[in-house]
């Protein structure tokens, strides 16, 4: 494993309890980069994701 060095742009990542959204924006400029979302499940130590919308205008 290697440190990732930080960069302008961030992401937000939202959890419910079964829900999940993200959000990508430039904190040095406040460009807003994209977002999606959708369900997920946690079961025996596994994270999976299920996408249900990502606008194909996102800029990631």
């Amino acid at each position: 494993m290697a440190d990732i060095p930080l960069r302008p742009r961030r992401t937000l990542k939202l959890l419910t309890a079964t829900r999940f959204q993200w959000a990508a924006i430039n904190v040095e400029t406040g460009e807003f980069s994209g977002t999606g979302g959708g369900t997920y499940t946690f079961k025996d130590g596994k994270y999976t994701e299920h996408i249900e919308f990502f606008p194909a205008t996102a800029h990631v």
